[in-house]
C-alpha cells in the first residue's frame, strides 16, 4: 500500500510539474490590406508536450493549430465567426498526408515542411534557414485546397521600427518555385523576425486579390 501512495504521489507531482511549465504567449497585430486596417490576435500556448495556436481575425473567425510538442503540425481547425467548424486538415504521417475536410475533401502528399497559410506565422519562427541558407517549403491553402511550392530564403539581419523602438530583425523571402509559376505570380512575401527571441514582428506581401498587405507586431505579452 505505502508502494502505490508513493506512486501516486510521483504521478501527481508530474502533472503539477507540467503544468507549471505552460507558457501562453499573446500577440495582437495591425492588419493592413488594400488600405483597410484591421485587428489580428495570435496566442501561443506551450504545454510540456504540445502547443497550440490559436489565431483570431477580427471578424471573430479564427484557427487553431495542434502541434506535438513545438513544430510537428498534428492538425488545423478552420471555425467560422460564430464558432462553428468549416475546415478540418489532418496530418497524417503514418500515410505521408495532409487529409483537408472543408468546402471539398482533398488529400495532399506530407512533405518535409508542408504548412498550413495560418500555421506560417509561429511555424517559420521555428524552422528556418540558417545566414543566407534557403529552403523549400510546400503552402497548403486550405480553403482553395490548394497546394504550393514557395522558397523561403534567409536575407540577412536589418533594424526595422516596432511599436516605437528600433528592433534588430532577421528578414527572410518567399517566393513561388518554378519559371512558369513564378512568371504568373511574380511577386514575393516578406517577414521579419526578431534576431534573439525569435518573435514574428512585421509580414508584406500581396493577397490573392492583389492588395498589399501589411501586418505588423503593435503589442505582445507572456504569461506562466
Amino acid at each position: 500500500m505505502k508502494n502505490k501512495n508513493i506512486a501516486v504521489s510521483i504521478i501527481f507531482l508530474s502533472l503539477i510539474s507540467a503544468n507549471a511549465c505552460a507558457l501562453t504567449k499573446n500577440f495582437t497585430f495591425e492588419v493592413v490590406s488594400g488600405g483597410e486596417t484591421t485587428k489580428e490576435t495570435m496566442m501561443v500556448k506551450h504545454e510540456t508536450y504540445s502547443t497550440q495556436v490559436t489565431r483570431t481575425e477580427q471578424s471573430n473567425e479564427r484557427q487553431v493549430i495542434k502541434l506535438k510538442g513545438k513544430t510537428k503540425i498534428t492538425g488545423v481547425t478552420y471555425f467560422d465567426k460564430d464558432g462553428k467548424e468549416k475546415i478540418s486538415v489532418k496530418y497524417d504521417y503514418k500515410n505521408a498526408l495532409v487529409c483537408v475536410d472543408g468546402v471539398k475533401k482533398k488529400n495532399f502528399k506530407l512533405t518535409e515542411r508542408t504548412f498550413d497559410a495560418r500555421a506560417l506565422f509561429y511555424m517559420l519562427g521555428c524552422v528556418y534557414p540558417k545566414n543566407g541558407g534557403e529552403f523549400d517549403i510546400t503552402l497548403l491553402q486550405s480553403w482553395g485546397p490548394r497546394a504550393i511550392d514557395m522558397y523561403f530564403k534567409d536575407m540577412g539581419v536589418e533594424t526595422i521600427e516596432i511599436m516605437g523602438s528600433a528592433v534588430k530583425a532577421r528578414k527572410y523571402e518567399m517566393g513561388l518555385l518554378g519559371a512558369i509559376e513564378s512568371t504568373i505570380w511574380p511577386h514575393k512575401y516578406y517577414y521579419w523576425y526578431d534576431a534573439v527571441d525569435r518573435r514574428i514582428l512585421k509580414f508584406t506581401g500581396r493577397n490573392e486579390d492583389g492588395k498589399i498587405e501589411t501586418i505588423e507586431l503593435t503589442g505582445y505579452s507572456e504569461e506562466i
